[in-house]
């Protein structure tokens, strides 16, 4: 069953076949329209509902027992990509099968994914150029992964730090000397690879056409997952999942969240609860399920971009923040006062300045981790939150605004809440923090800021 690429998110969504409420897998398994629609992958998805009646249709085809046993034998192979770049709704059908029957694991279900939503981007070439697969081997990818960034090979290549907390060289080596000997261990799908260039990528004046990529690439000097800027292109690379992630907790001396623990889904959601244990929400891209660009960006590749947000970008600063679940308690604080407001600017600003926290973005761990920064941060949220409260302000909101007591919010109702927040911190210079001295540097900090 090939689906043709063009409009192919908009039919699964107007779809109007029958449905059917429960499929059979070729191993006897049921698996109700209700369990997929509520699996914790699917579950965010806009095309669940016609994704599954997708599967139904594919099983019912006459010849599905010769498709699905060539996939099982294609993905062993080490060109598996090249395989199905006509058919990458097919492909991601067919993993999903595969997933539910236990031939493939998670991160080979998402790299699969990864790759339908590449070969779609290949075909309608518009947003992305120059899309290739490879495979990492123990020849290649020493210096591949050097070339492209990632912090195990790369570590002592970066204009500026990323990762704070680095290991001693002699541990790296060892690292290093170990991933390439587990390589030939691990499934030829873990160790797929895909490049993509985005053309123009050139640092000129900001302008609202800029992709996020780029954005973080002059904005912050970040380099991992880019392999070449050069001509005015600039070329990324992906990696599966947990393979990504482990190439930048293996470069770090202390204790990181193991990759497994994040939240993968397809699909997207704006709700940061999943935020609220320490992990990261990442969205994975596939020929299946829409994802839009992240933030305010619309150029390059929505798919490409999200993942490389959520994957390369806001895990590996996690990586560097030793106050995250300082900023996670503070955060849930301000939730239960917001819910006590009615509804006027300052819950929408409490409500900011908590979604702020828990997603912390919090760029300046790279450098230190002192307490200077996690105050710093927190001063951030708070005026990022009120410049946005205020842009979109009504004129009756303006009326309330104005006439709103800042300084006395924080001092008898903002201050407060941090400092019951710290008293459980696990950071001692935190935890044992006066409220007099913490009240002087909240004002400081409001002052100068």
């Amino acid at each position: 069953m090939i689906i043709q690429v063009t409009n192919f998110f908009h039919s699964l969504l107007c779809s109007t076949t029958s449905e059917i409420s429960s499929i059979l897998l070729p191993n006897k398994l049921e698996i109700t329209e209700s369990e997929f629609c509520n699996h914790p992958y699917f579950q965010y998805t806009k095309e669940k509902k016609n994704v599954f009646q997708s599967i139904v249709s594919l099983l019912k085809e006459a010849n599905f027992i010769n498709i699905y046993r060539n996939f099982l034998d294609d993905i062993t192979k080490d060109f598996w990509f090249d395989l199905y770049e006509g058919k990458p709704q097919q492909l991601a059908l067919l993993a999903i099968i595969a997933y539910f029957e236990k031939h493939i694991d998670e991160e080979e279900l998402f790299i699969i994914h990864l790759v339908s939503y590449a070969i779609v981007e290949k075909t309608q070439k518009q947003n992305v150029s120059g899309i290739k697969f490879g495979i990492l081997t123990n020849q290649n990818s020493s210096h591949y992964l050097e070339e492209s960034g990632y912090p195990l090979f790369a570590i002592n290549n970066y204009p500026k730090p990323i990762i704070k907390n680095v290991c001693t060289q002699e541990s790296l080596e060892i690292s290093q000397k170990n991933f390439l000997c587990s390589l030939g261990k691990i499934s030829c799908l873990k160790r797929t690879f895909i490049e993509y260039s985005i053309d123009e990528f050139d640092f000129k004046e900001r302008k609202k056409d800029y992709s996020f990529e780029q954005k973080i690439y002059f904005d912050t000097t970040w380099r991992i997952g880019f392999k070449n800027i050069n001509e005015n292109t600039g070329t990324v690379v992906l990696l599966s999942p947990m393979l990504s992630i482990n190439m930048c907790r293996l470069a770090c001396s202390d204790s990181t969240i193991e990759a497994e623990k994040h939240h993968f889904m397809f699909g997207y959601t704006p709700d940061n609860q999943f935020l609220q244990d320490g992990t990261r929400i990442i969205s994975i891209p596939s020929a299946l399920f829409e994802v839009p660009y992240v933030h305010d960006y619309k150029t390059g590749s929505p798919g490409f971009q999200i993942y490389f947000h959520d994957v390369c970008y806001h895990v590996i600063l996690d990586m560097n923040n030793p106050h995250i679940n300082e900023f996670i308690k503070l955060a849930k604080q301000l939730k239960l006062l917001a819910k006590e407001q009615i509804p006027t600017p300052l819950k929408k600003f409490i409500d900011l300045i908590a979604s702020l926290l828990v997603d912390r973005e919090a760029i300046q761990f790279r450098y230190h981790s002192t307490v200077e920064v996690f105050f710093t941060f927190i001063q951030y949220a708070l005026n990022e939150a009120f410049e946005i409260v205020n842009n979109e302000a009504t004129i009756a909101d303006k009326c309330f605004l104005d006439s709103f007591d800042f300084d006395k919010w924080l001092e008898k109702v903002f201050i407060p809440l941090i400092y019951n927040s710290l008293k459980d911190s696990k950071t001692l210079c935190l935890s044992t923090i006066k409220f007099d001295e913490l009240k002087t540097i909240i004002l400081l900090k409001h002052a100068n800021y």
